[in-house]
């Protein structure tokens, strides 16, 4: 079984791990009201969609391509879920917010929205 298709998700998850568990006085701040749930929305856009790409790409489970939309939907959501559950009890300075998960978890539908625009019908 080849892993090469997972490397791109699995890294970007490692970012979007790390990126969480900084203290947030050491983010950057912004004037820009919601600029941070912008941020949770674009980082599980792509999160999901580089997950449907890796699902699309494998040929040794005809069920994970068959399936590709509704499993990286359901990781991109449980691992927002599993982080802001983390930023509440283990990073320093970091809580757990609902409108985090709920912008997480747009954005891992809105991935699904990307991956057709950019490959077009998921058939193929």
């Amino acid at each position: 079984m080849s892993l090469r298709h997972y490397i791109p998700p699995f890294g970007w998850a490692l970012l979007i791990l790390l990126l969480s568990s900084l203290p947030s006085d050491n983010l950057p701040g912004s004037s820009i009201n919601g600029i941070d749930k912008a941020v949770h929305f674009v980082l599980y856009l792509l999160l999901s969609h580089m997950l449907i790409v890796a699902f699309k790409k494998q040929i040794r489970f005809p069920s994970l391509r068959f399936n590709c939309i509704l499993i990286a939907i359901t990781i991109s959501v449980c691992y927002g879920v599993f982080v802001e559950v983390l930023q509440g009890t283990i990073f320093v300075s970091r809580s757990i917010e609902l409108l985090d998960m709920f912008a997480n978890s747009m954005g891992a539908l809105a991935g699904v929205l990307s991956f057709r625009l950019v490959y077009g019908n998921l058939k193929s």
